[in-house]
């Protein structure tokens, strides 16, 4: 799992440069200036590979001409420090190869004291030489400086060497034969083509978004315990209520009379049985009664144990202490119910779950093992980890009218005191992919439906 998530995240870092690498390259071509371009790699090249400051060179008459430095307009060119850029230029060798260059590379009288000079103001930890070609010739180079980090690794020479090429071919169209020739380069063209086809061919973890909604843990489903008419409503939406707090009442009218009826059958039987019984003393016909006089009032105290049972559930309390969840508490009132009807929920605040509504056309096949990332509305700026617990296996329609899959999510790193009813937006992570795919695959999807491709 760790490897897995340590592969995407290189994946991404790569993306990312890419990206930049192409997004550096666009912005030089649309430079109208040869000096607009030396202002982009000197303060731009940044985004593709960390450096505290850079300096440009023409190598055009074969000895390093100073062009611009990052970060600065002008240069005082009496200056030590710009006599020892000028004495370490002048001392690089293989100027034709992009390579990095350390103290020990110098030797002295060849750059080594312009290299201590310059460490007076800022340790320097090491030099990167990168050429650029312009028609296949060196037109000049970047001269990148690092005061405190690491020494440039090999990835990072590899990526800055394509970002050359895309420089220079760039540059040729200042030049007087490229302008002679045609406006737009063909060298550029392949350039900007391969780093294209590189990003399509990129893996990246396929995701959907998904609108998701703060519910319940566990919640305890407070239903009618009996038939009848719901009189009042005692709690409110969103109230907190103490264990045997009374949430609702029915109407008492009907099972009172039942209860008194009920005991009214059973001293009507009680009184029969016993009339029966002294009769029975000297007739056979009431002693041959007593039996079923018996059964009736047996069947009378059922009936009186039932409508006892009925009278004392007409009060219904909280089975556990909690936060009540129910429509509007006016609607209940006088409304009849059946028994097992849910009225309202008890829930506790501080347990809670995520139910997320996937659209069914992004119902993709998702790594249950990836956590999610979940987004409130309520807090734009923070995500949350959850852990998919489950999806449906059939289909619902939402809230918002749309057609979904419902799947439920743990928290792994929920906010603290988060409210039952937010909601907020899920991002869930299926199979690794090419870009090309991620790209196209609803719109792909959508011509074929459009299409019947």
């Amino acid at each position: 799992m760790e490897k897995e998530v340590a592969q995407a995240s290189q994946e991404k870092v790569i993306i990312q440069l890419l990206l930049a690498m192409y997004r550096l390259l666009v912005q030089a071509v649309r430079k109208k200036k040869p000096q607009e371009v030396h202002f982009l790699m000197l303060n731009e090249t940044i985004q593709v590979s960390q450096y505290d400051r850079a300096t440009l060179w023409s190598e055009e008459d074969g000895k390093p001409k100073f062009l611009g430095v990052s970060g600065q307009t002008d240069v005082d060119k009496t200056s030590d420090l710009y006599k020892s850029w000028i004495d370490i230029a002048e001392n690089i060798t293989e100027k034709e190869e992009i390579h990095r260059i350390e103290l020990s590379d110098l030797s002295p009288g060849k750059g080594e004291e312009s290299w201590k000079n310059i460490e007076k103001s800022h340790p320097l930890k090491a030099m990167l030489w990168i050429p650029i070609f312009v028609e296949e010739k060196l037109y000049g180079g970047l001269l990148l400086e690092r005061w405190h980090d690491r020494p440039w690794v090999d990835k990072e020479l590899e990526l800055l060497e394509q970002l050359s090429k895309g420089y220079g071919a760039t540059l040729e169209k200042y030049t007087t034969s490229a302008l002679k020739k045609v406006v737009k380069s063909p060298r550029l063209k392949v350039v900007l083509g391969v780093l294209i086809l590189l990003l399509l061919f990129v893996r990246v973890p396929l995701r959907i978004v998904a609108p998701c909604e703060v519910v319940p843990q566990n919640p305890i489903l407070v239903t009618a315990p009996l038939n009848g008419i719901i009189s009042e409503t005692k709690v409110d939406p969103g109230q907190f209520v103490e264990k045997e707090r009374i949430l609702f009442e029915y109407d008492k009218n009907i099972p009172q009379q039942e209860l008194k009826m009920a005991m009214q059958q059973v001293e009507i039987a009680e009184s029969e049985l016993k009339r029966a019984i002294v009769l029975g003393l000297s007739d056979e016909e009431a002693r041959s009664r007593t039996g079923i006089l018996s059964l009736e009032l047996e069947k009378a105290e059922i009936n009186l144990g039932l409508a006892k049972y009925r009278a004392s559930q007409l009060t219904v309390r909280s089975p556990e202490a909690g936060y009540v969840q129910i429509d509007d508490p006016d609607d209940w009132r006088g409304k009849p119910v059946v028994i097992g009807e849910r009225v309202m929920v008890i829930s506790r605040q501080d347990q809670t779950k995520i139910r997320i509504w996937i659209p069914e056309n992004d119902n993709i096949p998702l790594n249950t093992e990836e956590p999610i990332k979940i987004f409130l509305n309520i807090r734009p700026e923070s995500s949350y980890l959850a852990q998919l617990l489950f999806i449906n296996d059939y289909s619902t329609v939402d809230e918002r009218q749309v057609v979904s899959f419902a799947a439920e999510a743990d928290w792994k790193n929920g906010p603290e005191g988060v409210k039952l009813g937010l909601k907020g937006t899920a991002i869930l992570y299926g199979d690794s992919v090419s870009l090309a795919y991620y790209v196209l695959r609803k719109p792909w999807a959508t011509a074929r439906n459009l299409f019947g491709i």
